[in-house]
């Protein structure tokens, strides 16, 4: 029994990040909103709030496919966000165009 005892306190003292983890994540999340990567989704890359407002100027918004995003740092208190995605035009060609977003 205090074998057991003694395992689940190592296990559980294990778990917990030290002082100094929690520190350096803090650090590395700090990083990461002056990059600009909490604006881009986990799952594709791109920006929810970009994609909407492409595809409501879009003829045939079904047909859009995201390709890339790329985001750059904070300038001015505002990152600026290049997509790139294809989506087919007017007269029916499927088109790749740059779109830019001040976020």
């Amino acid at each position: 029994m205090v074998i057991l005892c003694a395992l689940v306190a190592i296990g559980i003292s294990m778990c917990q990040p030290s002082a100094a983890d929690q520190e350096k994540s803090a650090q590395g999340s700090a990083a990461n909103r002056e990059k600009g990567f909490h604006c881009l989704s986990a799952w594709d890359g791109s920006n929810f709030a970009l994609v909407q407002a492409v595809k409501n100027a879009m003829r045939d918004p079904n047909s859009f496919e995201h390709i890339k995003t790329v985001i750059t740092p904070v300038r001015s208190g505002k990152h600026t966000i290049v997509m790139d995605y294809r989506g087919r035009n007017g007269f029916g060609g499927i088109d790749v165009a740059p779109n830019f977003y001040p976020a």
